[in-house]
């Protein structure tokens, strides 16, 4: 009649809450939190506080519009209506609210802003985001030739 190997309804939904995957599951920071230290996560996390030092989750990071953070944020997906002053690595979409104010710059697959959202920093956009590699270092003989010209001036002629 009873099988203990069955789990029991509150133990299973328990179990799926912390899954990554696990659809409207986060960790919730709220608002009048402050942390000063890094994050790390295997699942969503939902920041409505204040941090000092990077957030690494597997899942989805979404900075409130309440929320601060000041240093890197590596994610799957990031929603941003709040305030973040460093580095986006999100290997899948960055949703930049109307209340977000991004300082840094993001590297992800897809990047989405809206209207009145505050971006300052440099993109790049990826179908999958690789580790960095070095690049070889270019030898003055190959390095193309550049001229500039002054605003407002005529472009320079060589005189022969």
């Amino acid at each position: 009649m009873f099988n203990k190997s069955q789990q029991s309804p509150t133990a299973a939904k328990s179990e799926a809450s912390t899954r990554p995957d696990a659809a409207g599951t986060f960790n919730t920071i709220i608002q009048g939190t402050s942390i000063e230290g890094n994050i790390i996560s295997k699942g969503n996390i939902r920041f409505d506080g204040r941090l000092k030092g990077t957030i690494q989750c597997e899942g989805k990071v979404v900075v409130g519009p309440d929320g601060w953070v000041e240093g890197n944020i590596v994610c799957h997906q990031a929603d941003i209506s709040g305030k973040v002053q460093g580095n986006l690595q999100v290997k899948d979409l960055v949703t930049l609210k109307n209340t977000s104010d991004v300082t840094g710059d993001i590297v992800t697959g897809k990047l989405s802003i809206e209207p009145g959202a505050i971006f300052t920093g440099r993109c790049n956009m990826h179908e999958q985001i690789k580790p960095a590699t070095p690049t070889p270092a270019a030898t003055p003989s190959a390095a193309p030739k550049v001229m500039s010209t002054p605003v407002g001036k005529p472009p320079l002629v060589e005189e022969k």
